[in-house]
Parts: C-alpha cells; structure tokens; sequence
C-alpha cells in the first residue's frame, strides 16, 4: 500500500445536529464526565467502486458526579462523499476509509461544533480521539446487538 496515500474527501453534510446546554440546578457545578458514543455507516458507489460515502454519528452528554445531566447535550450526524486513490489495493480501500474517513470527518465535526457554541454559556470542545479505536468500539457495539437480536428470534421460534 502507498503509505502517501490520500483519502480525498469531496463533500460533506451536517444531516443532523441537535445540540441543548443544559443549565444547573445549584450555583457551582462540576462536570465529572463527558460520554460519547459512536456509529457508522459506509456505502459503495455501484457504479465507480472508489467512491464511497460514510456518515458518522455522534452523541454526547455531560454529567456531573452525582449522575445530573448538566452542560452539553448532543446529537449529530455528517455525511462525507469520499475518493479513494486508485492506487490503493481493494483489499485496503475500506481501511483507509473508516480509519481516515473517521478522523477527518470528526475533525470537521468539532470546528462545526466549537464555532456553534460559541454563543453557548461554555464552548463545547469534544475530546480527540484515536480512530482506529472508535472504529473497533463501533463494531463491537454492533456485534453484541446482532447477537441479541439473534437470540431473541431464537427464542420466539421456540
């Protein structure tokens, strides 16, 4: 594989943005944790296989050490029309395009963010991540919810 290799990323769209400041209920509030989950979606252009569209969901939620949801609320979703060089072998075309569709996709997605909440109480300033980790927690995530929903149609035919 060309380790020069770039994913070029043609176009993107915020398909979903819902994003609520939640105000305290007490005068001074600290936030013990912020908690992002992930999901992911990958197409093939049929007619040209070395374009592909992946659309990323991001929902995140501030509480503090008691559990109280306080601060940033999210939900969103940004949709990117890829190209994949040519010269990248089949074989390691989807790679490329989770691990460094991932990362420029939510790169963009914080700038999006951060200028938005400018007007916010507090910016909002989602952690870096390593994407090749949020790829492998996505795909988890999915295999353990096709294993439930096996064995749900498992015991309904019993």
């Amino acid at each position: 594989m060309n380790i020069n290799a770039r994913l070029e990323l043609e176009n993107y769209f915020l398909t979903r943005l819902h994003l609520d400041f939640n105000l305290p209920k007490n005068a001074e509030v600290h936030i013990e944790n912020l908690t992002t989950e992930f999901d992911l979606d990958s197409l093939i252009n049929k007619s040209n296989p070395l374009l592909r569209r992946l659309t990323l969901r991001v929902n995140a939620a501030e509480y503090t050490k008691e559990r109280e949801q306080v601060g940033y609320q999210l939900e969103c979703e940004i949709t990117g029309q890829f190209k994949i060089p040519d010269d990248i072998p089949e074989e390691h075309r989807e790679g490329l395009l989770r691990v460094n569709g991932i990362s420029i996709l939510y790169s963009t997605l914080r700038g999006i963010l951060g200028s938005l909440s400018g007007s916010f109480p507090t910016r909002l300033c989602l952690p870096t991540i390593l994407p090749n980790e949020v790829f492998e927690h996505i795909q988890k995530a999915k295999s353990r919810t096709k294993k439930k929903a096996t064995k749900k149609r498992i015991a309904k035919k019993s």
